[in-house]
């Protein structure tokens, strides 16, 4: 008899619409954010930003082996793009639960909150990152605690208490200070150094870290800011 050759069919699941709904969201996002890229894109189908998030949902739901890539994208997209900080919290935390050991993640989750400005909420996620930093937990490296002492720093200015937002800030000059080449976080701390010296009424020492910020080179875009507060004390 002759032999049967057995066919693998592609899988027709969550796992295989992952693809297509980050094709279809990134698309229609690019397109509508940067028209320009129209002049590279017009060759390719379009996107279908509802279509993207749709499946995307579908792969967090019941998508197996990429569910986890599915719930960060969901959580990125909300809190870039679609301004919708309830459904990124709610991804992130279902991150979080998948993974709560995952530094990436924690930090994270405090960004959701700080963009959303719940600064309360968003202080006790950044300060749990730096404790288990402290306590040399697996994957709290100095990078993730260089973020959670920023955001720190940050939450503590928007209180008022700039004595700890420098001591925040503070910290992170010295973590910074292992590898000032790669100087992202180095650059943000000096402005808000400047910013929190400025709602002190130490205005000299201010204008000294926003001088330091402009000689840096700028990976995150903040001379402007920089320049601008040089010529105007930042207030609250």
């Amino acid at each position: 008899p002759a032999r049967r050759v057995a066919t693998i069919a592609p899988p027709d699941n969550a796992d295989y619409v992952f693809g297509k709904g980050l094709y279809d969201y990134y698309t229609a996002i690019l397109e509508k954010e940067y028209p320009v890229v129209k002049t590279f894109t017009w060759m390719i189908p379009d996107g279908n930003r509802e279509r993207g998030l749709r499946l995307l949902k579908l792969t967090a739901n019941e998508g197996y082996y990429v569910k986890t890539e599915a719930l960060y994208y969901l959580t990125q997209v909300h809190y870039l793009y679609e301004d919708d900080y309830v459904a990124s919290r709610r991804y992130v935390r279902r991150l979080r639960e998948r993974h709560p050991d995952n530094p990436y993640f924690h930090n994270f989750e405090g960004r959701v909150y700080a963009r959303w400005n719940r600064w309360n909420q968003a202080e006790e996620v950044f300060s749990e990152v730096v404790a288990r930093c402290e306590q040399d937990q697996s994957g709290y490296n100095v990078h993730m605690e260089e973020i959670a002492q920023l955001y720190l720093g940050r939450a503590r200015l928007y209180d008022d208490d700039y004595d700890g937002a420098l001591q925040h800030l503070g910290r992170l000059e010295r973590l910074t200070d292992r590898d000032i080449e790669n100087n992202r976080y180095r650059i943000l701390g000096f402005l808000y150094q400047g910013m929190v010296l400025d709602a002190m009424g130490r205005r000299k020492l201010a204008k000294n870290k926003y001088r330091a910020v402009l000689d840096m080179d700028d990976p995150v875009g903040v001379h402007d800011r920089a320049e601008n507060y040089l010529d105007e004390p930042y207030s609250r």
